[in-house]
């Protein structure tokens, strides 16, 4: 059995305790009632890393229902609503027939430390999609996309640097408590967010590695129809070919300057070789500082 890391069993105790019948009732893929249908297929991340676009190919598919939205974030941002709260954005049984499954997509998942924890209590047999790219181009886009929707002010250069500030004690302070949230954990975590070996192994301490379903995103969208229809086998889907993949919520490349992309790949280069350990000495194929 898998022994859970120090800094994740405390959350996980409480959380179970609060939710104790609640929980015990949700183990299968419908609650006891048969009302709702459970998602048995979470993408937890990571961000602009091609989640909307994997999430919509699935939900093209014949036997996928989505949820009433693609990023619930109930095991992040919304758990203080409840499970009940959770639930409720899934089809109901009787509205679907057999062999549809549902599932949603959360990319704060990944980072967020106290998710595991909180996801295997309510959903243990769920497959985890994760997608993973260049963490460089990763932490451009994140801070386009922030600057995009008004959440951010500084130059990227600067963000990055105060990016430690800014969010690491957040980050401590998620794991430890239930009812905290974070702005700058969420949108600020440019850097941290591309640490994708330290992620991994925290939710492999929880949910065990096999669970866990790595896609390079370089490879999904050189070949999004062989992907696609990998993930469907793993999460049980019968092949399905889409007519076009057109890729959803994507920003034009802009140009970085050349010293500080030098300077993030070098930082990046531990977390790369770790992760490419972790997958068992796969090239990446990302640019090496």
């Amino acid at each position: 059995m898998t022994q859970l890391h120090p800094t994740v069993q405390r959350p996980a105790e409480r959380f179970v305790d609060g939710v104790k019948r609640t929980t015990a009732a949700v183990r299968g893929r419908l609650r006891p009632d048969g009302a709702t249908l459970l998602p048995s297929v979470v993408i937890i991340g990571g961000q602009r890393c091609g989640t909307t676009s994997l999430y919509s190919y699935l939900s093209e598919h014949p036997s996928f229902r989505p949820a009433l939205v693609k990023e619930v974030h109930y095991f992040d941002t919304h758990f203080h609503h409840g499970l009940d709260w959770y639930l409720g954005h899934f089809p109901r049984a009787s509205s679907v027939p057999p062999g549809v499954i549902t599932g949603e997509a959360s990319p704060y998942y990944l980072l967020h430390p106290a998710v595991p924890a909180r996801l295997q209590a309510v959903l243990p047999d769920a497959t985890l999609l994760v997608l993973l790219r260049d963490p460089v181009e990763r932490a451009l886009s994140h801070h386009r996309h922030e600057v995009a929707k008004g959440h951010e002010t500084l130059s990227f250069r600067d963000a990055v640097a105060a990016e430690d500030e800014r969010v690491q004690a957040d980050l401590a302070r998620l794991a430890v408590d239930d009812g905290f949230t974070s702005f700058a954990a969420q949108h600020y975590s440019y850097v941290t967010r591309g640490m994708y070996a330290e992620q991994l192994e925290r939710w492999e301490a929880v949910v065990g590695r096999d669970r866990l379903k790595v896609i390079n995103a370089d490879v999904f969208f050189a070949d999004p129809d062989t992907v696609y229809n990998r993930v469907l086998q793993e999460v049980g889907l019968p092949p399905h070919h889409l007519s076009d993949y057109v890729a959803r919520n994507t920003y034009r490349r802009s140009p970085m300057d050349e010293d500080l992309r030098s300077q993030l790949a070098e930082r990046f280069a531990p977390s790369n070789a770790r992760l490419g350990r972790w997958m068992g000495d796969e090239p990446l194929g990302w640019t090496e500082p």
